[in-house]
Parts: C-alpha cells; sequence; structure tokens
C-alpha cells in the first residue's frame, strides 16, 4: 500500500514536472490561450515573414512545409483579391487538444507576407502551446522558402 502511495506520489511529480517544463513565460501560457506573429516578438519565429513568391505558390510552399509536420490537417484555403487564407487543425501530442491555426498571406504589392494566428478550443491558458504552434509551422516555412528557388 505504502509503496503504491509512494509511486503515485512520483507519478504526480514528473507530470507536474514536465507540464511546469513547457512554459516558457509564466505571465503568459497560464493565463492566454491564442497567440500570433508580431513584428516586435523577441523570438525571430514568432515574426511575419515576407516572401517575393506569388500568393499562390506560397500558399503551395506552406502547404508543403506543414503537411511534413506530425499532428498537423489542412482544413480549407479561401482566397480573396488582397489575401489568402490557410487553415490548419494543431493536435497535441499528450492530451489530442486541437489547436485553430490560420495563415494570412496578404499581398503587399511586390512582396508578400505571411502572418500567422494559433488559438486552443478549450481553456483559459495553452501552457505556450500556440506560441509553440507558430514557431513550428514558421521553422518549416523558412526550410522549404530556403530551398524553393
Amino acid at each position: 500500500m505504502k509503496t503504491a502511495l509512494w509511486a503515485g506520489l512520483v507519478l504526480i511529480v514528473i507530470v507536474l514536472l514536465l507540464v511546469a517544463l513547457q512554459i516558457d513565460d509564466w505571465s503568459r501560457d497560464l493565463t492566454t490561450n491564442t497567440a500570433e506573429t508580431d513584428a516586435r516578438a523577441s523570438d525571430p519565429r514568432l515574426r511575419p515573414r515576407e516572401s517575393s513568391h506569388e500568393s499562390a505558390e506560397l500558399s503551395r510552399i506552406i502547404r508543403q512545409a506543414v503537411e511534413k509536420l506530425p499532428g498537423w490537417s489542412f482544413r480549407a484555403e479561401l482566397v480573396d483579391r488582397r489575401r489568402r487564407t490557410l487553415q490548419y487543425v494543431r493536435k497535441t501530442r499528450w492530451l489530442g487538444f486541437e489547436d485553430d491555426v490560420t495563415v494570412r498571406i496578404i499581398d503587399l504589392g511586390d512582396r508578400r507576407r505571411v502572418h500567422v494566428a494559433s488559438a486552443s478550443r478549450v481553456g483559459r491558458g495553452d501552457l505556450g502551446q500556440n506560441p509553440r504552434n507558430i514557431a513550428e509551422l514558421m521553422t518549416a516555412l523558412t526550410v522549404e522558402l530556403d530551398q524553393a528557388p
């Protein structure tokens, strides 16, 4: 009985430690369940990205990048005159929570800006998952753009 109690306590401590290690910004991650790219972000992976690729080509590159990411699934692409919007769902590894990720390609004339927003479907805090979603997508996009002609 005592051994099972200790084993349970050790398991709880390990789980809490793993959760605590996921939190990057304690003032944000426990109270916010959305994130988006921001030109002033200290992490460059959380800043919008600009490209000279045409919108349709950039959309193809983004889709190609995201196809390689585990837990991501494409939902829709919406197109209007000055913007393309790609919608994804990102399923978390541990508990299978689903986050909605929106990628906007905004036409600036000779360049396009890629802006990403991520939102949790449940909970008040995301434990930093939404910024991680954006960083994961933007890192994969950078790799694809570096390989594109």
